[in-house]
């Protein structure tokens, strides 16, 4: 079952997360998601370099910006 949440970042452990039923659950290298851009959920994966990226279709590269939240579907 996919459930919609906010993608946020927790810079006291330099991760990215997502909060579910008030619990907060830590995403890693590699986590598949679908990112909202405009109306539509894009399928990426969340991946790390010098810096926290999602990968998009067609090898696309979107840094995420940790003052930021994201609109995402995830499993549930």
């Amino acid at each position: 079952m996919r459930k919609n949440a906010f993608l946020t970042y927790d810079p006291s452990k330099d991760q990215w997360g997502v909060k579910l039923r008030g619990r907060w659950y830590r995403m890693s290298c590699g986590e598949r998601f679908g990112l909202k851009i405009g109306r539509t959920y894009v399928g990426c994966r969340l991946e790390l370099d010098t810096t926290w990226y999602v990968e998009l279709p067609d090898n696309t590269r979107f840094i995420l910006h940790p003052r930021s939240a994201y609109s995402v579907s995830v499993e549930a």
